[in-house]
Order: structure tokens, then sequence, then C-alpha cells
């Protein structure tokens, strides 16, 4: 069967990538004849707790050998995230996106394809059109201290960096993200060639501050670099080399707090792992 719907191929979506708020988006279907009689419709639903699926019927382009093509125009006003499958009416036939992102006809619930909308005013900065930025999740980047000592008995150290990363969940159905295979600050720094040698303007970094998972999304202390990747000044090291290269580097801005803002105590969102505000909320806004 031909591609259904691709949204990375202009005949099928028109613009390509993320839309301006109130800029008006054309997506396509490619229906072969052998699905039988359709009437597709766009299903879209914006990201929000209030916000609910809404049916476009698509009109009928006209044929060619052997395909039915239809099409929806609308605009999209508000900026946010958009989800959107289509729905292959009369019966329940849906077509979602496949694992080469081209559509796949399914009777059952599958993975939306996705249109982000941002606010018409946004300008991109002068300093980054056209650069290109490279991200780092910094535990499995590189290792450039090796064995390095866990600095807290609830982490796991994979010396084994071919080995598989935990993610089965646990005896209680948690996942701990527990496991850590030493990527650090030093393994940043030595790699810089290689990075400026693949034309590399940025670096954007997943979090480093000390946290209790590999991610570093539960953040424990946002002043100090977790000790496993590093030291604060280890990281300024980094970002002075990054600067010798004559790249962009990012830095910490000093903060007048001396006391860690959140501490790993109770489960927040139903996240066992999550930090809990140590700090009244105007000090947390003002931070």
């Amino acid at each position: 069967m031909s591609c259904l719907f691709n949204s990375y191929d202009p005949y099928f979506k028109q613009p390509f990538g993320a839309l301006r708020a109130g800029q008006t988006v054309r997506l396509t279907l490619c229906i072969p004849e052998e699905l039988g009689y359709v009437d597709p419709h766009l299903v879209l639903q914006k990201e929000g707790k209030y916000d609910v699926p809404v049916h476009y019927r698509m009109k009928f382009d006209g044929q060619t050998p052997q395909q039915n093509h239809f099409s929806v125009e609308l605009p999209l006003n508000d900026p946010g995230l958009y989800f959107y499958y289509f729905d292959l009416y009369p019966d329940f036939r849906r077509i979602y996106r496949g694992p080469d992102n081209c559509g796949v006809v399914s009777w059952q619930e599958g993975e939306k394809w996705q249109i982000t909308v941002y606010d018409a005013g946004f300008q991109t900065p002068e300093c980054i059109k056209g650069k290109v930025f490279y991200q780092i999740f910094p535990d499995r980047f590189c290792e450039g201290i090796e064995n390095k000592p866990m600095p807290f008995p609830d982490r796991l150290y994979q010396a084994d960096k071919h080995a598989e990363p935990f993610w089965q969940p646990n005896e209680t159905g948690g996942h701990l993200n527990e496991d850590y295979f030493g990527g650090d600050l030093e393994g940043i720094r030595i790699k810089l060639p290689y990075l400026r040698e693949m034309g590399v303007d940025y670096l954007y970094l997943n979090p480093i501050f000390e946290a209790h998972s590999n991610h570093r999304y539960n953040t424990a202390d946002y002043l100090n670099v977790d000790p496993l990747l590093g030291t604060n000044e280890e990281f300024e090291v980094l970002c002075r080399e990054v600067r010798h290269w004559n790249r962009a580097g990012r830095r910490v801005q000093p903060h007048r707090f001396r006391q860690p803002l959140f501490q790993p105590r109770r489960p927040l969102w139903g996240w066992r792992r999550l930090p809990r505000p140590q700090l009244p909320l105007p000090q947390l806004v003002r931070f």
C-alpha cells in the first residue's frame, strides 16, 4: 500500500515544521481505492486540560489511478501543541502515525502526529539563526573520569558501557532511573574537538544539577552540579574551553540562596522521586 500520509512530505503537509499562530495548515490524504468508501475527517486536539478533540471533514480533491485524494485547510490561532490523526468514516478505521512517520490504518488507538504552534510575535535571536545545537544527556555521553565512587547509596554504577539500561519497572511498578553509566563534565570537555569538527555551535545539556535520578529532572539543589558529573568549578572550566573554541557556552548565574531549594521527600503527581519545595512560593518565583 502506498503512503497514506507523511508529515515530512510537503505534498501531505504544508507548511513544513512548526507554525506561527494564525497560520493556515494544509493536510492531505492519499487513500487507495482498495480501502473502499471513506469519508475522512481530521481529528485535532490541542494539549490542555479542557481541550477536546475536534473533527474536521476533509474535502475530496480528485483521483489518480487507484487513489483518492482528500485535504483540509484550517488556521491554528492559539500557540501550543496540537495532536492529530485521521478518522475514516463511516466505520471505525483510523490512520495513525507509523514507525516511519507514514500513516497506517488501524482499528485501535495509535500514535498521533504533532504540530507546534508558536506565538506570532516570537523572533528568533539573530545569534542562533542557522546554528547547530547539540543536545547532551550527560550520564550517557562520555565518561571522562572512570570508575568514580557513587556519591549516594541509591545509585548503581554501570561499569559495562554496552550494558542494557534499567528500563523494566521494579517490584512496585516504579521506574527509579537509578543506574548510572558515569558520563561527566570531563567527558564533555575532552569531546569538544569532536563536537567542533562536526560543526556544532551550541551545546544544550540536560539537567546537570544535583538530583537522585540519572536524567536529573528531579533536582534537589539548583546551586550545585551533581557530584557524579563533577563540580561547579569543573563546569566553569568547561564553559571557558567552549568559549575558547569560539562557540557559545552557557554559564551558571550566581544566586543568593545558600540552602537547597528542593529536597526529595514526598511524591508529586504520582512520581516518587520528585522534590518537595522547601521555600515559600514568592521566593521560588523570584528564583
